[in-house]
């Protein structure tokens, strides 16, 4: 091209890091985030140019505005069909076609808002075509209607309602688009010493072009331009080769471990890290959500936090740095901090499975099972493997016929819920849909504590079922609870696809790190620990203790043992971790890491996939309904258990939209013995409304947060909630090791941190600071520095206690 029009070609190839430093630049000069990744390759460009001695760059913005793009070419094309219709009279064959487009293809339907004039409906087609991003995660971000992000626009394109439909196109192109990129390009050309000349916004151009009819600037794309090229003997290969543009694709930029890892990374201590890792996708309009949200990331640490452009530059270069050297760099030697393997991503391919452990699960396992009434969890478990993959509509009506059985069942065998079905004028069949849920009442652990003679039913002998008891972490209360032999079973085939989306399949190895000292009573027989060690090969650790000579019996055995997986509680593993890192231990490699029992903190995941160079995945379940939600290998949400359970998010009552903050009210839709309709289990999520990348079918859930976080109160009498303290002091600063905050009246408050690693003057008054922050000025912190925060029986540590009763607000 640049040969048939006379003038010379130079190339220009920017280095990854180049780009990293230039976007911050870019944004620095601006002063706003910038819209195109092109714009951090014009301002490198620029750069160069003015080393070269160029002084002006002629840029080509604004043609599409007048000369057409493909959406003008669509509405062009649409016009002439609905014109054609239109003149055919009466025609009967053609009338009915035109009615068949306008009901099933809105595309083509010229007469709904879509194609209107009246540009004031969110999915008219001038705001949809071409979109980059999804307004539905953007409302979420944003928390606001799809509305609010176009109200503004709306009342500027009030004014030219009269105006064809094509010049709309390009009068929202110019308000918009082109004037933003004219502004931010202009700056940053200036920046460099360069004049950017825009020849397409002269005047009198602007004017000629305005002026042409669409029927023949729509015919065929930029066609006058491209006469002129051909009346100067342009080549033809140039003029209709496909346009390329200056972006590149995706699949170099927004996955994971590529370009923007390290800003990712960087970003996730401030906004949600797993709705970040969720837009890591080849998808344009996650991609490009990505990017906008990694821009105002970078523009909140240089305009309003006013961190030096050059601190960032060299944090993301160094962590940039890293990544490339976990890619190329051979383990380490054994007796490092660091384990001698490399930590695994989503490609790596996993250790295949053993031949010992395909033997006994097809020899043994059923005969063991089989003894003990326990052998048709296989059948699930395989059953499991193929319905995560059903299409979501087929989940949805398993899941609703199971509940139908379940209400039934419960109905007509238990005295309490006949009750609760009989005092609201309600049977079985008044349950049409899982959102008629809301029609019964919520199941707590006090009323299972009061009545639960009344729940249980009366088709299973209490000596038939399995007895256990809730943990009593939130309130004290802890509830013995039954489950029959099937409802078990169900839930360890679910257990087994979950394990296995880790890393393992039955009678592989695997470790539990238990703090919880009713797991280990009473101690089990010889017979039962080497059918645990040597058949099901799993190990289980008492880790909810610091004594170093238990530490040290665990990691001797560890290694010994060698297991694929480790399912442990967060904090349990990281008190571990600490040991190993004390005393400059190595670990052996793993396949992956399992989660549960309590909230798995950023910070925590980080540590023990470092520690252990493999994956972190977080599982949330509980001991009364078992697993119901896990994370699979793209760790963009949990994966809800369709097939067992049916999740409630609730705010007072009512269901919360995507992505919003509620309650979870729990139906286990495999306990016949002691049915669990509505169960408040004391914990919180969100609902998301996207699909996972790895195609399970399953709905999805943001992590749990349980009420380990009590909520707390200020002097004025406002609640907040403890995760709010957990984000802006444990997650935000990576000196804290584990910490505790215990309200004790409206001002006073105690903190216990623990000694590893030691906190300084400098953590205290961060934490003070950020507790001010958050609660108000007028209150009184004390710190106390301690060995190790108490537990709860069940073994989980308690972030956040109040102590105090709400107070009453004026």
């Amino acid at each position: 091209m640049a040969s048939a029009l006379g003038i010379k070609h130079t190339t220009f190839a920017p280095s990854g890091n180049d780009y990293l430093e230039g976007l911050v630049d870019s944004i620095a000069i601006s002063g706003e985030p910038v819209h195109h990744l092109q714009s951090v390759l014009l301002h490198l460009l620029f750069q160069e140019c003015h080393k070269a001695g160029s002084r002006l760059v002629v840029c080509g913005e604004g043609a599409d505005g007048f000369f057409g793009t493909s959406l003008h070419g669509r509405i062009h094309r649409f016009k002439k069909i609905v014109t054609f219709l239109e003149n055919q009279g009466r025609n009967p064959l053609l009338q009915a076609t035109a009615s068949i487009i306008s009901k099933f293809d809105r595309r083509f339907d010229f007469f709904t808002h879509s194609f209107g004039r009246n540009t004031t409906v969110p999915d008219h087609i001038i705001w949809t075509s071409g979109l980059y991003g999804n307004y539905k995660q953007i409302s979420t971000v944003l928390g606001c209607k799809q509305e609010d992000i176009l109200r503004d626009r709306y009342r500027v394109m009030e004014q030219f309602a009269d105006r064809d439909l094509l010049d709309q196109v390009s009068l929202v192109s110019f308000y918009w688009d082109v004037s933003t990129t004219l502004t931010l390009w202009s700056q940053i050309a200036a920046h460099s010493g360069i004049e950017l000349a825009y020849p397409f916004m002269l005047p009198k151009l602007a004017q000629f072009v305005s002026s042409i009819s669409w029927d023949i600037k729509a015919i065929e794309l930029k066609s006058i331009i491209k006469r002129i090229l051909r009346n100067h003997k342009v080549p033809e290969a140039y003029i209709t080769r496909p346009k390329l543009s200056f972006g590149f694709p995706t699949k170099y930029w927004a996955l994971p471990n590529t370009l923007f890892q390290p800003l990712v990374d960087m970003a996730s201590k401030d906004m949600d890290a797993r709705f970040l890792r969720s837009l890591q996708s080849k998808d344009m309009t996650k991609a490009m959500l990505l990017w906008n949200m990694l821009n105002l990331f970078l523009w909140t640490k240089l305009h309003i936090e006013g961190v030096a452009p050059k601190d960032l530059q060299r944090e993301i270069i160094s962590r940039s740095q890293t990544i490339q050297n976990k890619r190329i760099q051979p383990p380490t030697s054994t007796g490092s901090k660091r384990p001698a393997v490399e930590k695994n991503n989503r490609k790596t391919k996993r250790t295949p499975h053993s031949i010992y452990a395909k033997a006994l699960r097809k020899l043994f396992l059923p005969s063991i099972l089989r003894r003990e009434s326990r052998d048709s969890a296989i059948n699930h478990w395989h059953n499991f493997e193929k319905s995560q993959f059903w299409p979501q509509q087929r989940l949805l009506d398993y899941q609703f016929n199971r509940l139908q059985t379940l209400l039934k069942h419960a109905y007509e065998n238990s005295t309490f819920y006949r009750e609760q079905f009989n005092l609201r004028n309600l049977s079985p069949e008044s349950i049409k849909s899982i959102e008629d849920l809301r029609l019964l009442p919520e199941l707590t652990k006090q009323i299972l504590n009061d009545r639960m003679d009344d729940i249980l039913t009366a088709t299973f002998k209490r000596s038939q079922l399995q007895e256990f008891s809730t943990g009593g972490t939130t309130t004290g209360l802890q509830v013995m609870m039954y489950r029959d032999g099937e409802s078990y079973n169900i839930k360890q085939g679910l257990a087994w696809r979950h394990e296995g989306w880790v890393g393992r399949q039955p009678c592989e190895k695997m470790s539990l790190f238990w703090p919880a000292s009713a797991d280990f009573q009473p101690p089990p027989s010889m017979k039962q620990y080497i059918k645990g060690r040597y058949f099901l090969r799993e190990t289980l650790y008492r880790t909810g203790t610091s004594r170093e000579e238990v530490m040290q019996q665990t990691y001797a055995d560890l290694l010994k043992f060698k297991p694929r997986i480790l399912k442990v509680f967060p904090s349990a593993l990281i008190g571990f971790c600490e040991f190993v890192e004390y005393a400059n231990l190595s670990l052996p490699p793993l396949e992956g890491i399992m989660s549960t029992g309590e909230v798995l903190h950023e910070h925590h995941r980080k540590k023990m996939e470092e520690m252990f160079g493999c994956k972190v995945y977080d599982m949330y379940g509980s001991r009364e309904v078992g697993n119901t939600a896990c994370e699979c290998e793209e760790q963009s949400g949990l994966h809800l258990a369709m097939e067992t359970q049916i999740v409630e998010f609730v705010d007072n009552g009512k269901a919360v939209q995507a992505g919003e903050d509620g309650e979870l009210l729990i139906t286990d839709l495999t306990n016949y013995a002691m049915p669990m309709i509505r169960y408040k289990i004391e914990d919180r999520g969100s609902p998301l409304d996207y699909n996972c990348r790895c195609g399970r079918t399953l709905q999805m859930m943001s992590p749990a947060i349980g009420r380990l976080t009590d909520d707390f109160w200020s002097i004025d009498g406002t609640r907040h909630s403890g995760l709010v303290l957990g984000i802006h002091i444990v997650t935000a600063h990576q000196g804290i090791g584990q910490l505790q905050v215990i309200q004790k009246t409206l001002t006073d408050f105690h903190v216990r941190i623990t000694n590893r690693p030691p906190p300084n003057e400098e953590v205290f008054e961060f934490i003070r600071k950020q507790m001010k922050k958050i609660i108000g000025d007028g209150i009184s912190i004390h710190i106390e520095v301690v060995d190790k925060l108490p537990q709860e029986k069940s073994g989980k540590t308690r972030f956040m206690i109040c102590e105090i009763d709400p107070p009453t607000r004026s």
